[in-house]
């Protein structure tokens, strides 16, 4: 797969689009499904802290709200003086909850898709001859 292939995969995922909460994330997609190339691929993608996206209710319990800023640090210009924020897709982990993240340019995770069967350490380790 190139690197358009892989664009273009990750384009086509069941994302959930504007997700606020971490239970508003209904869309997943189970990793064992997927060859050992595309598991390669998504184990490279890069990690953002999940507590860019940490916020506190009422009773000052973290909670997740998807809607923050979290890709602030993560701006560009482009040639009309607009920001984005790329890269455009990434992964962060909540209690060994993984998401996908496709932020579409924007400052914050505008689709979201739960990855089950994740573990990034033991894929990087295993998978690390397979040619992408």
């Amino acid at each position: 797969m190139n690197n358009k292939d892989h664009y273009e995969f990750l384009r086509s995922l069941p994302y959930t689009r504007k997700p606020c909460r971490e239970d508003d994330v209904f869309d997943h997609i189970t990793l064992k499904h997927y060859s050992d190339a595309i598991q390669l691929m998504l184990s490279r993608l890069p990690v953002i802290d999940i507590k860019h996206f940490t916020t506190q209710d009422v009773n000052g319990d973290d909670i997740i709200d998807f809607f923050m800023d979290g890709f602030e640090q993560y701006h560009n210009v482009d040639g009309a003086g607009r920001f984005i924020y790329a890269p455009q897709f990434w992964l962060t982990e909540n209690h060994g909850a993984w998401y996908i993240i496709n932020n579409e340019g924007y400052n914050y995770a505008r689709y979201v898709v739960r990855l089950r069967g994740f573990n990034k350490s033991n894929l990087e380790t295993t998978l690390h001859c397979v040619p992408v």
